[in-house]
């Protein structure tokens, strides 16, 4: 099977670091174990390159249209099926029937757009794509009950990561000293609200590292002398940050219908790590809430103090439950099961 997959940001690196063994496989979202499993698999980044780069760029951010060079939309003629992630574009969908070629989106839903142009552009797309894949089955439910959707359209399969490269390198040595006891929170994703935890951990005398990126934080935050911040780091020292922190906190701002938090939850699981996350009913489909993680209300800041402290105080208990985390993600959040049941799907579309 002849596979295309594309991306919304250029991916040659990601790749090369991904045969080097130096970044996860999961950054390709099953492009690596598609290829181990005998498909012709590769990804297209022409858009990236092209003197219409910025016009594409700046269509996308103004308007939410996701246009494509013609060379791309050319490509898609020599593939059996085409796989595009996180990204909606009408005109990609039409090339693809033009030409015969199938279209798959991966982890497209995030919210239905409030303007009725996009709406319709949306709405266009769902009725003529193949198939949906979405990270959680209740995801579904959202889209498919008020937007009278075929649920036919929607296939879920769980989020996976490479577990076999997240184990921690302990011969890491950090430049910096570690300021104490800390908890560990990670995420760049506009579901995220560190304005929470932070409120939370005012006057425990915890320290806050936090990974994300600049314009997610706030100037309350920047103004908190515990809190260190970090942007892009190499995965040794992530794993050293991991490995050192108390535990890991992913707090996430209400009502969030769609997998935020699910990459920094699998991470912290596969690396031992117990991790009180905000409860979302996404979340729920994948682990228990006292068994493998701590679930607290979204906007119940006075609950994610009691839990953290709770935990620090208790280094038995957050050692059981990493342990089991751990041994969860491990037997049914791997990259190799995601790749299985994405082939089938792929073969199913193929050839209906």
């Amino acid at each position: 099977m002849k596979i295309l997959y594309i991306f919304p940001s250029p991916k040659k690196d990601d790749y090369q670091l991904i045969v080097n063994g130096e970044a996860p496989t999961d950054r390709l979202y099953g492009v690596y174990e598609l290829q181990q499993l005998g498909h012709k698999v590769e990804f297209n980044d022409d858009r990236f390159k092209g003197k219409f780069r910025n016009l594409i760029i700046l269509t996308r951010n103004t308007l939410g249209i996701n246009l494509y060079d013609l060379k791309t939309i050319l490509a898609c003629w020599y593939y059996d099926v085409v796989v595009v992630k996180n990204n909606f574009s009408l005109v990609l969908t039409l090339a693809c029937k033009l030409t015969g070629t199938k279209v798959v989106y991966l982890d497209t839903l995030f919210r239905m757009p409030r303007k009725l142009f996009k709406k319709m552009n949306y709405w266009s797309n769902f009725q003529l794509l193949d198939r949906i894949v979405t990270y959680s089955d209740r995801q579904i439910d959202f889209w498919t009950e008020p937007y009278r959707i075929r649920r036919n359209k929607f296939q879920f399969l769980p989020y996976t990561i490479d577990v076999d490269f997240y184990r921690p390198n302990d011969n890491y040595v950090s430049s910096e000293p570690d300021a104490g006891d800390y908890v560990l929170s990670i995420g760049r994703d506009q579901g995220r609200d560190f304005d929470t935890l932070v409120e939370a951990l005012d006057g425990l005398d915890i320290n806050l590292k936090l990974i994300t990126l600049p314009y997610r934080l706030s100037k309350k935050i920047k103004e908190k002398n515990y809190v260190q911040f970090y942007q892009n780091i190499p995965y040794d020292q992530l794993f050293h940050l991991y490995k050192n922190a108390k535990l890991v906190v992913i707090p996430l701002k209400e009502e969030t219908i769609y997998p935020s938090g699910i990459r920094g939850l699998l991470e912290s699981m596969a690396l031992g790590k117990v991790s009180i996350v905000t409860y979302t009913p996404i979340l729920e489909e994948y682990v228990e809430n006292g068994k493998h993680v701590m679930f607290v209300d979204s906007t119940d800041i006075n609950q994610l103090r009691k839990t953290i402290q709770e935990l620090i105080a208790d280094p038995v208990r957050c050692q059981k439950m990493g342990s089991c985390a751990q041994k969860l993600v491990r037997k049914q959040f791997n990259m190799a099961s995601f790749a299985d049941g994405f082939s089938n799907l792929l073969k199913t579309v193929v050839t209906q």
